[in-house]
């Protein structure tokens, strides 16, 4: 038998081996080794990914994309539809249930940062009141809403994709929301206005379910082609790009399709992206009045 004080020692050291533990989780140096390991562990199960797990669930993603674009809005003309089932496919393939690559990204603690990160730091910079409820659009997973929550924390945030894979996130297409007007105090889109099919549409949309003095934020990549012009997506051949050309173009949008004054926070164009931030008024342009 083991003696009492063998026993004592052996649950200090046990002890202190679990306060060790949480005090790397929560100071966590990085290491190069480690992290090498990690960036191999992630190339190879892309590779399994895309060779063996993906082409093995094809045909399940594809009736599952099939089914998802067909309910989750009542617009059935058949191009639409065709076009939300190539973007139900394309999120259904890159979420954890059917991506080895994903699901040991968040088990590795090697999420990437979504971009709408940045956009939210952005928003932080020239709009300082509080923003309780929050829309983010284009979401994808769970992983997104967590660290806008860190940002935001305060605030109560749910998302938007055309798929849910959490119960924060709905199920939804943003161009006609089954949702009522006024809900939200910010509506933050980052790197999904290029990918909507009527986008004026999908604007007239956030306007409606922003309440009075809140804000849509923006944010679309541009190219070195981009001249104020907009190339009509065409998902046929696999192109699903608007390109808004600059960001008072897609400022300017914004202004035409807004029953609401709005007032301009941020119209800036970066290395590659374009952000408009916008606040929207009282219901009606004539009045000169802020909510």
């Amino acid at each position: 038998m083991m003696s009492r004080k063998f026993l004592k020692l052996l649950q200090f050291r046990k002890l202190q081996y679990s306060a060790n533990v949480q005090d790397k989780k929560i100071n966590k140096v990085p290491h190069p080794r480690i992290d090498s390991i990690k960036i191999e562990v992630k190339y190879w199960a892309a590779v399994l990914d895309s060779r063996l797990i993906l082409p093995l669930f094809e045909k399940r993603i594809d009736s599952e994309a099939r089914q998802m674009a067909i309910s989750v809005s009542e617009n059935s003309d058949p191009i639409e539809v065709e076009y939300r089932f190539h973007q139900v496919k394309r999120t259904l393939r890159q979420l954890p249930k059917y991506n080895l690559e994903a699901r040991l990204s968040n088990f590795l603690l090697i999420t990437k940062e979504p971009r709408a990160i940045g956009l939210i730091e952005a928003i932080q910079v020239v709009y300082r009141n509080h923003m309780v409820d929050v829309l983010a659009v284009g979401c994808r997973d769970i992983n997104e809403l967590k660290m806008l929550k860190r940002k935001l924390p305060e605030s109560r945030i749910i998302g938007l994709d055309l798929v849910s894979s959490d119960e924060s996130i709905i199920a939804g297409d943003l161009q006609a929301l089954n949702m009522e007007s006024n809900l939200f105090d910010l509506v933050v889109a980052s790197h999904v206005f290029e990918h909507i099919a009527e986008p004026r549409n999908a604007a007239k949309e956030c306007f409606r379910i922003l309440r009075p003095g809140g804000v849509l934020a923006i944010e679309v990549p541009t190219t070195k082609h981009s001249q104020n012009c907009v190339i009509r997506w065409q998902p046929l051949n696999d192109i699903d790009l608007w390109d808004f050309g600059t960001a008072e173009t897609l400022a300017s949008m914004l202004d035409d399709v807004s029953e609401s004054q709005l007032l301009r926070l941020l119209v800036k164009d970066g290395p590659g992206i374009s952000r408009v931030i916008v606040v929207k008024g009282n219901e009606k342009k004539g009045n000169q009045e802020w909510a």
